[in-house]
């Protein structure tokens, strides 16, 4: 068996759209392009804690996935987005 050792980071975006018995159903695109890529299912407990009482369905996430220095290590981030502000009837951040 041929062990790859270089080193690689991985980043998607992704749409949560199902949440069953902690279990998540998601779509996850490329971070780059926003090419379609999978669809994935993890478990919840792949957010930290203090982010699982956030996560619904239709919400945005980022995932890492890396491996460095021969560790592995996935991400996964709810992505937040900065309020609009309705300013003279044009949005602004």
């Amino acid at each position: 068996m041929i062990k790859n050792k270089k080193d690689f980071k991985y980043e998607f975006w992704g749409v949560i759209d199902k949440i069953e018995n902690n279990n998540i159903s998601a779509r996850i695109y490329n971070l780059n392009d926003h090419e379609f890529v999978d669809e994935i299912t993890f478990d919840i407990s792949e957010f930290l804690k203090e982010e699982q009482e956030f996560v619904n369905e239709n919400i945005v996430f980022l995932w890492t996935v890396e491996k460095k220095q021969n560790k592995h290590s996935s991400i996964f981030k709810i992505k937040r987005v900065d309020p609009l502000i309705k300013n003279e009837g044009n949005y602004v951040k």
